[in-house]
């Protein structure tokens, strides 16, 4: 849904979608969910310009990768809040 309202230019449907999802997949403990919708988050902030909430939601996405165990993922995100900051 997120994605969708986001390819579609629907600013604030795409904003409230991932919010969505976020607090669903924090609700049933699918911690690799909530990294992955908070990751895409990020990126929707990015391409709007918006640093501050890309940075706030790189950072959630990191510490929940970590949480979840995926290294690897945790430095990808590591890099790319490098870049954007």
């Amino acid at each position: 849904e997120a994605e969708q309202a986001f390819t579609g230019g629907d600013v604030e449907a795409a904003a409230a979608a991932y919010r969505k999802a976020i607090e669903t997949a924090k609700e049933h403990r699918f911690i690799n969910e909530q990294a992955l919708a908070s990751e895409c988050a990020a990126l929707f902030y990015l391409e709007y310009g918006d640093i501050g909430r890309t940075c706030k939601y790189l950072e959630k996405s990191r510490d929940l990768y970590q949480a979840w165990g995926a290294h690897r993922k945790v430095e990808d995100i590591r890099s790319l809040l490098v870049t954007v900051q």
